[in-house]
């Protein structure tokens, strides 16, 4: 059965986490919280559920519709269509992120003059306006790295002049938004308009649709400096919110979420997929379905897994004080780099495209050791940064750079699977639970967290791109190697 199937998946990610939980408690690294800890299991125990829930009715309706739509964009008459139908895809799905969701909402305190419903929509707005960008792209066959060059080199200007201290929250912007629902839509989207474009050698086979919408979210943050954010209106804690108001809240920011999802399925359906009633039927019930799992996970996730991290947080903070403290807590955090890519499904598939894409020469147990190292490397310059004051981009621009040399080098494929799946690690472990734990570090050593713990998921974003394109280079190395012998 497809749900145990999922249940399976979410609770081996979920069981890792309170092991290694467990286990700092067990060394007496964390105090025992038993209230904290009790909110936490059960919390846990939820988000098994929720995301099981969600994963499966979004498969059997948000997914479905992508793949549909994609497989008949032959069908569609007229380009000015097919862009406003990326468009509404692109901003329909991002409202609909789980991911999306809690980081607006840790986002939302430090800017008075913006409401959450304003940022969502600038999001999802940003993002469908890229998903058209790369419908052009793919249209007049540009490779990728030249978009990509243009896109990042902007955005590093754009940030440097407007966010200055606040370069962290572009870069995580943009990381929020490769989840479960925008990547396999956009994919699957991106796939069937490549199909019916003419393919050559620079065609990219309908990769890198999302890692390019990715980018819009970085080029409007980057505004953020001029809408009065400061990180003084920031509060963070363990709330007394009880369980029931946070279901309540939880319910009514997915409907929200969800119903721009269906005004834009009904819409497609007239113009393009006509459905039968029945089909229609099926759809929407699993819709239902994929609801009742996201209320389930936000409330499992700002419940149980947010407080969590940010009280793992404070204690990592004091610990920090000391040189010996220090080496622990980057020991703790290489472990827990080396658990977070055991935490996310979406690395099998990750795994197995490289695999194929390479024809076999790069083994599935390869991606993981480097995913593995990406990861550990992540959090641990994350705790490097955050305790010891050092701005954002002293870290993403290198990195960056990095990135876009490399995708001169590789062959263009992975240049498009890594940027799709430079997401694949700031899933929902990282989002809920890894970003809370540096709060708390920068509260707990007295940094801003709007400078320092911001940033965080951007690193756990890039460092997976620069080392898929590590494997894609070591692939070509090889396959010259072959040519020669």
């Amino acid at each position: 059965m497809r749900f145990v199937g999922k249940i399976k998946e979410v609770g081996i990610a979920t069981l890792a986490i309170n092991v290694l939980i467990w286990l700092l408690v067990a060394v007496k690294i964390v105090p025992f919280n038993s209230s904290l800890m009790l909110a936490f299991g059960l919390a846990s125990l939820l988000l098994v559920l929720g995301q099981a829930v969600f994963i499966v009715g979004a498969e059997d309706s948000i997914m479905q519709m992508g793949q549909k739509i994609g497989k008949n964009l032959g069908k569609v008459k007229g380009i000015i269509l097919i862009f406003l139908i990326g468009f509404a895809m692109g901003a329909g799905a991002t409202m609909a992120e789980p991911d999306i969701m809690f980081f607006v909402e840790q986002l939302v305190g430090f800017c008075p003059n913006l409401g959450q419903t304003v940022i969502m929509l600038g999001l999802a707005g940003s993002i469908g306006l890229f998903v058209v960008v790369s419908l052009i792209q793919t249209l007049k066959r540009i490779p990728l790295k030249y978009i990509f060059l243009v896109l990042y080199a902007l955005s590093i200007i754009l940030c440097l002049i407007f966010s200055n201290n606040y370069f962290g929250i572009a870069f995580d912007a943009s990381g929020v938004t490769t989840g479960p629902i925008t990547v396999p839509l956009l994919i699957a989207f991106g796939s069937g308009f490549s199909a019916i474009t003419a393919r050559t050698e620079n065609n990219s086979g309908g990769f890198g649709m999302v890692g390019m919408a990715s980018v819009g979210p970085i080029l409007l943050m980057s505004f953020f400096g001029l809408f009065g954010v400061t990180a003084e209106n920031y509060v963070t804690g363990v709330t007394n919110v009880g369980f029931f108001d946070i279901l309540l809240h939880s319910a009514q920011k997915s409907a929200i979420a969800l119903v721009p999802i269906v005004i834009i399925f009904l819409i497609l359906n007239l113009s393009v997929l006509k459905l039968s009633f029945k089909t229609l039927i099926k759809m929407f019930v699993s819709l239902i379905v994929c609801y009742v799992g996201l209320v389930v996970f936000l409330t499992a996730i700002n419940y149980g897994f947010a407080p969590m991290g940010n009280f793992l947080g404070q204690c990592f903070g004091e610990m920090a004080g000391s040189s010996s403290g220090m080496v622990i807590l980057l020991i703790i955090m290489a472990v827990m780099g080396f658990v977070l890519v055991f935490t996310e499904p979406a690395i099998n598939i990750l795994a197995s495209q490289i695999t194929v894409a390479s024809v076999g020469k790069i083994k599935k147990s390869g991606v993981y050791c480097a995913l593995i190292i990406a990861i550990s490397l992540a959090l641990i310059l994350s705790t490097i940064r955050v305790v010891f004051a050092i701005p954002a981009y002293w870290f993403i621009i290198p990195i960056l750079l990095a990135i876009i040399v490399l995708s001169f080098v590789v062959p263009e494929i992975f240049v498009g699977i890594a940027f799709d799946s430079g997401g694949v690690a700031s899933g929902s472990m990282a989002v809920a639970f890894v970003f809370p734990i540096f709060v708390g570090i920068a509260n707990s050593v007295g940094v801003s967290v709007l400078s320092y713990a911001f940033g965080t998921i951007a690193l756990i974003a890039l460092l997976p791109v620069l080392c898929i394109q590590a494997l894609g280079l070591v692939s070509k190395i090889k396959q010259r190697r072959m040519k020669n012998d």
